[in-house]
């Protein structure tokens, strides 16, 4: 994303199988990424699992910021939305040193 671009939509998705395997997934330039298989033991019946995500970037507004939880179901999957818009450039000073010949 450019600087003074209007910004974007940034999707996160936990994909669950029907083992309960867990894979982070995430659209960029018309492909998707995906990260390692979380395995977690089945935990649905005894405890509410909540799902926590948060992006953090510098130079780039994020909203919402901070971090979502959302509630996990088993063999659902969790997916997390983002705008995300790039800061306009911060002015930068310069130092210049003149010397007299």
């Amino acid at each position: 994303m450019k600087a003074g671009a209007e910004g974007d939509i940034v999707r996160f998705t936990l994909e669950v199988d029907d083992l309960g395997h867990i894979t982070p997934t995430t659209p960029i330039g018309g492909s998707i990424v995906t990260d390692e298989v979380v395995e977690i033991p089945n935990l649905y019946e005894t405890h509410f699992v909540t799902a926590e995500a948060r992006i953090d970037l510098a130079g780039v507004e994020v909203q919402p910021s901070g971090s979502i939880y959302e509630p996990m179901k088993p063999g659902q999957s969790v997916t997390f939305y983002y705008f995300v818009k790039p800061l306009p450039k911060a002015v930068s000073r310069e130092r210049r040193l003149y010397r007299e010949k």
